[in-house]
């Protein structure tokens, strides 16, 4: 889906990517962006290598991504989003996240846990740093800039 996805992103909203080749091409791997748009997710699967593609898992909001059937086919189906629950109660809510990366993924991450304001990064949450602790897997930082206005 991204690859037709790809060209719309890249004429249309002139999408420009500097740094793609700091971008992981094997995991595990954290890459870790800030958050500003609906759109961050699609921006983020397009700066990848179609061949890396399979291996990059989002890692988006459970609350919101399946609240509806049309989210959750979307989140699911068409981008492969790895449920995070940041209401648990019970259980670790990271330990899919963990097992991504314990798998060899690549997980596309938000640590400020929300969209913020564009054009500004929020506080971040230690999620990414637990992760990071516990799989010994990279953390990639990427600033997307652009992406709040857009939407």
């Amino acid at each position: 889906m991204i690859l037709l996805l790809r060209p719309l992103l890249w004429l249309v909203l002139g999408l420009s990517i500097g740094g793609r080749q700091r971008l992981p091409v094997a995991g595990p791997a954290i890459v870790a962006a800030n958050h500003n748009s609906h759109l961050d997710i699609w921006l983020l699967l397009a700066a990848f290598r179609a061949r890396t593609l399979p291996q990059v898992v989002p890692v988006a909001a459970a609350d919101y991504f399946l609240s509806t059937r049309f989210l959750r086919f979307a989140a699911l189906t068409l981008l492969g989003v790895l449920p995070l629950d940041r209401n648990a109660r019970r259980g670790d809510p990271l330990a899919a996240s963990r097992a991504a990366l314990e798998a060899g993924k690549i997980l596309i991450v938000f640590p400020e846990g929300t969209r913020g304001k564009p054009e500004e990064l929020g506080t971040l949450k230690a999620g990414i740093t637990k992760l990071a602790r516990d799989t010994g897997a990279p953390i990639v930082p990427v600033y997307l800039q652009g992406a709040g206005r857009i939407l």
